[in-house]
Order: C-alpha cells, then structure tokens, then sequence
C-alpha cells in the first residue's frame, strides 16, 4: 500500500460518497478545479481520478457538462440498498472514519496512513466529513452505525468539549478512537501529539535567543489540541520564571474565521503591539495568515516566527507532527478492540521541532 497513488484515494472518496448516498445516480460529481481545491490536489492528480472513475464505468463524462454518476449495474452495486449487509460481509470489512475537513495538511496526511495501515490489515476506510459542524459529526457516527461498521477514527471537530454519540459509543462498547484531539468529559482510546512539550521546545529556544514579547495566536481554546499548546507556552515561561503578558494573546472566535475576518482582526493585533519580536502560532491556518498581514506591514525580518506543522513559507521555524506513527498507533488501537484485546489508551506521539537557517 505504500506509495498509493493520491489519485486513488480521490476516487475512493468519490466512490464512498457513492455508497453512502451522497451522490445518486444521475448527480454531479465535483469538476477537476473542484477537485483540485478541494484536495489541494495538481489538475493532472484531479483529472486521473476522473479518468479511472469513467473507466471502471462508475461515472459518465459528458463534454461541455460535467461528469455524472452512472445508472449502471456497477453504480447500482456501490449503491446496494442492503449497506448494511455488505458493510458486514467478512470479505469487506469497513471502518469509518470522521474528518473535520480535508483542507490541511494534517487531515490529509492523517487520512493517508490510517488508510494505509487499515488496508495493510485487512479493512476498508469509508470517510465521512464534518465541516466542522458537531451535528453532522454525531449523524456520521449514527450513520456508520447503522451501516455495520466494524469500528470508527474521529477527529472530532474544532469547536468541541462534548459530544453525547461519542458517548454512546463509549458506553455501548462500540470500538472507536479519537485522533488528534480528544475530550476531556470522556474517558476515550485515543492519539495525539505531544502538542505540549512541542510548543514548549519551541518557546524555550525563543526565550534563550532573548525574547521576552512573544505573541501567542490561536483561535479560542475551545478543544485538546489548541488547549494543550497553551499550556505547554505558559509552562515555558512559569519554569523559567518569566511574566506571561496575556495581552500579546490573540485568540480568534470560530465564528471571526468562519466569516473571513481572521486577517484584518491579526493586522489590527499586530499594529497594537508594535513591541512584539517573536510569534507562535497554533496552527498552519494562524501562522499564514500572520504571515501575511506581517508581509503587509513590512515585519518579515523584524520578527520571528513559529507554527506548528510545516507551512512550507521562509524563515518559518516549525513543530512537526508525526502523521504515519499517529496512523498507525491510531489503527493498531481500534483493531485490538475489534478483537478484544487490551491496548494503551492514551497514546502521545512525540513532535519534532525544525529550526530554519
């Protein structure tokens, strides 16, 4: 399975949305520039996905119209009205998996290696995406439920403490994990990264180049993951017995992100805080946008920077996560309780913190 063609798990995805009734015969599926956003994907990746789609006999591509799910025995098959039967089959042996979205590089690498490891072991992935929206998270679990999966991997959404179908879960013994972030009201199987001891590496190194306004940016704590990297910022600074001035936090609400106004409100936080020489960021969408609105008011070279996961930008330092360990541990997890047998229930994956020249 290694070296799966990217090309290959867009058509899965496309075939999956099939089978769950997303897409009925007759519908539009999404267009190569569609694709191509979609998945942060290259136009030839997004057309072979299309290609071996139309193929297999699986859509039909329609000159000047767009491409179409077919209404043939091979769609009809994929779309079997007894799901849950074939879910349950032992020769097709699915698991779901809850994504927030597929936008990051996260959520992509992640979604590779579980896919990876499930299919090194036996089981198909069906995905399934939020869109950061806690009520489709609980209809995908209720979803996968009624369709016989043998367990789930959820990453649950940016705006979460609680979910009462993870629960449930919980309490019906259903095999499930938590990846990347987990909640705190609910005793879980689940992976993430030393987010904690990563950011800390990372402040420490700004601290010992003689930084003393270090600006924390992050949308509002509102989950794990976001919670953990203010914790081990603040840890930092209290070992070295430092003041924490909480001013040069910015915290963005969910909703000051959803309506695109994230950038002018960092501009705005920066142009406050002309004292500022050094920035963390909790995430690859934080640390983009700050660095555009420091390219905006010419601060590239006067400030230094830090993000978690690699953004790919100049003098960026970065925390990396290691996706494939967080996969795989994620897939061992939810195949030993498929089987009964006893696993870690919290497992924390080491980050790596890389220092640009």
């Amino acid at each position: 399975m290694a070296g799966y063609p990217l090309y290959k798990h867009i058509q899965d995805l496309i075939v999956n949305q099939i089978r769950e009734g997303a897409l009925r015969p007759g519908d539009r599926v999404s267009s190569e520039s569609e694709l191509m956003n979609q998945y942060h994907v290259s136009s030839i990746t997004a057309k072979n996905a299309l290609i071996s789609l139309a193929d297999q006999g699986i859509v039909v591509r329609v000159q000047g119209k767009g491409t179409f799910v077919s209404d043939n025995d091979i769609t009809n098959q994929i779309v079997d009205k007894n799901n849950k039967c074939a879910v349950s089959n032992e020769d097709n042996k699915f698991v779901g998996m809850i994504m927030p979205t597929m936008k990051t590089n996260v959520e992509q690498r992640l979604l590779y290696y579980v896919e990876k490891y499930l299919y090194e072991n036996g089981y198909q992935l069906i995905l399934r995406i939020t869109d950061e929206f806690l009520t489709a998270e609980t209809g995908a679990i209720e979803k996968f439920k009624g369709m016989g999966v043998y367990g789930m991997i959820i990453f649950p959404t940016l705006d979460e403490k609680y979910n009462e179908a993870i629960l449930r879960l919980k309490l019906d013994n259903f095999p499930f994990v938590l990846i990347d972030r987990f909640l705190k009201s609910i005793d879980t199987y689940n992976v993430t990264s030393d987010n904690v001891q990563g950011t800390y590496q990372a402040i420490f190194m700004l601290l010992n180049k003689g930084h003393r306004h270090i600006a924390f940016i992050s949308p509002t704590i509102t989950n794990s993951a976001t919670e953990e990297r203010a914790y081990g910022f603040e840890k930092v600074f209290s070992d070295s017995n430092l003041p924490i001035n909480k001013n040069l936090w910015c915290l963005l609400d969910l909703e000051i992100i959803a309506s695109n106004r994230a950038y002018s409100y960092i501009l705005n936080f920066l142009k406050k805080h002309p004292e500022i020489t050094a920035i963390f960021t909790v995430n690859v969408e934080m640390a983009s946008l700050t660095y555009n609105a420091l390219k905006e008011l010419s601060l590239l070279s006067k400030i230094e920077m830090i993000t978690f996961d690699e953004i790919g930008l100049p003098d960026v330092h970065f925390i990396k996560q290691n996706y494939k360990e967080m996969g795989r541990h994620a897939v061992h997890s939810l195949i030993s309780q498929i089987n009964g047998k006893s696993f870690v229930k919290h497992i924390v994956v080491p980050t790596q913190f890389h220092l640009k020249p």
